[in-house]
């Protein structure tokens, strides 16, 4: 039987309760409060409605309730504010802390740029080495031109072998080494290996860009081992001692000198003067430097494409930054890329095709045949980077170079990231892209190359 009236001691236990509860609990909704207390041996009898009835009545559940509400309220606000508040102080010191490394990265290039200005017109170059080809046997031989394509060396890029496994692993000490395995590697292969076969009448180095590493992202600001004025200078000293020794042993050295996208000056991308950029400069401390080599032909490029001609056929050099990649290497926009290169009037070409193909030109004297004929190709072959890895296309009429640096943070991250290596190759005046060597440099020799102490690198 339900009990009907609540007594004094009923009362005053039911109190008892509402305070526990809300003191253990904090405020809770009223069917909460009242199936707790229904809970409770003394209670079970009792109805819900009669429970509710009695908390509103007999104690001082609401006040209690409201209270306890408006505290803990008060209570969260306040924690929220303070945890904001050490959120934007730490935010703060983290902003002051690179605001005051990059003001004095800022200074020390500024200070670097000004001796660079005051020294450009006047820099002195290097003094020319005697040019001396290796004597051959007077057997007939085949006469060819040597390729050498240089490109992503990302130089000064810091890339931490901890935080790649050990997959990856490079700054410029590495750099300097690598780059002088890329020379005594050409010099061998050319004068050693070869020679017995081969008479290189010149020697074709081709910069692909991406040279120097540049500051388009701020990890790359913020890891760099050199400021950006150094990164351009130290690369274009250390790549004229190259060049030199290739001036030693080839008749003559022509370099062609393309940008890349990472040494652009801002991180957004333009199509107009792309050439605005590191890799430029680069170009233009290197031609400074061999002005007096006089076998020796250096062009820093301003287009985005350059068109050589190599024993009589056309090499069309472009960074490859153009072409879109979706995480893995893109064969097919490659490949679609070299075909609108691929005539000079290649509209025209296509549109008559094109008639040909639907029957309108059935009463034409043109035929297919002399359509096909008549076209000129602006590129034979097609030689490019950007990419980090190896690769030839279409029977190696499309060349894609490996990189310098190799492995790094973002590319791993992709799953992508070939070892360091670059190509090199040999052209024939008949048979066109002939031998293909690939220069692995994850084993490289000790640097030897000369840099002035004023510079203080640490390496």
């Amino acid at each position: 039987m339900k009990k009907k009236y609540w007594t004094q001691e009923e009362k005053k236990i039911l109190q008892g309760l509402v305070d526990k509860i809300i003191q253990e609990e904090g405020p809770v909704k009223i069917s909460e409060l009242v199936a707790k207390i229904q809970s409770q041996e003394q209670f079970k009898d009792r109805s819900s409605f009669s429970v509710e009835k009695a908390l509103k009545r007999y104690t001082n559940w609401l006040d209690i309730f409201e209270k306890e509400k408006k505290n803990r309220t008060a209570k969260e606000a306040e924690t929220l504010r303070i945890l904001q508040l050490e959120k934007e102080l730490i935010r703060a010191k983290t902003e002051q802390k690179q605001t005051e490394k990059r003001y004095k990265t800022l200074l020390k290039e500024s200070a670097f740029e000004e001796l660079i200005k005051k020294q450009i017109q006047n820099i002195a170059a290097l003094s020319p080495v005697k040019t001396e080809v290796v004597s051959l046997r007077s057997i007939k031989k085949i006469h060819e031109s040597a390729v050498l394509p240089i490109s992503d060396i990302h130089f000064a890029e810091k890339v931490s072998a901890e935080e790649t496994q050990g997959l990856g692993g490079y700054g410029v000490g590495i750099a300097l080494d690598r780059l002088q395995t890329i020379q005594d590697r050409v010099i061998d292969i050319s004068y050693r290996i070869l020679s017995e076969a081969y008479i290189f009448d010149e020697l074709w180095v081709l910069g692909l860009g991406d040279w120097v590493s540049g500051y388009i992202h701020p990890d790359l600001f913020r890891t760099a081992e050199l400021p950006i004025v150094e990164q351009s200078y130290v690369l274009a000293l250390v790549l004229a001692q190259m060049i030199q020794s290739f001036a030693q042993v080839f008749p003559v050295v022509h370099v062609r000198v393309l940008s890349g996208n990472h040494p652009r000056l801002q991180k957004e991308v333009y199509s107009k003067e792309k050439w605005v950029g590191w890799d430029y400069v680069t170009g233009l401390f290197l031609k400074t430097l061999l002005q007096n080599q006089k076998n020796v032909e250096v062009i820093p490029l301003k287009s985005f494409i350059d068109f050589v001609n190599i024993k009589g056929y056309n090499f069309a050099l472009l960074h490859g930054d153009e072409i879109k990649m979706g995480g893995v290497m893109p064969y097919y926009g490659i490949t679609r890329a070299m075909y609108r290169l691929e005539s000079i009037e290649g509209a025209k070409f296509r549109s008559e095709l094109r008639k040909i193909q639907n029957g309108k030109q059935a009463k034409s004297e043109i035929s297919a045949e002399e359509i096909f004929k008549s076209a000129k190709y602006l590129a034979d072959y097609t030689v490019m980077g950007h990419f980090h890895e190896s690769s030839t296309l279409l029977s190696e009429n499309i060349i894609i170079n490996g990189s310098v640096i190799g492995p790094n943070e973002y590319s791993l991250g992709k799953g992508l990231g070939g070892p360091p290596m670059q190509l090199f190759f040999g052209v024939h005046p008949e048979k066109g892209k002939t031998w293909q060597f690939t220069l692995k440099l994850d084993r490289p020799v000790k640097s030897r190359f000369q840099i002035p102490s004023e510079l203080d690198l640490d390496l």
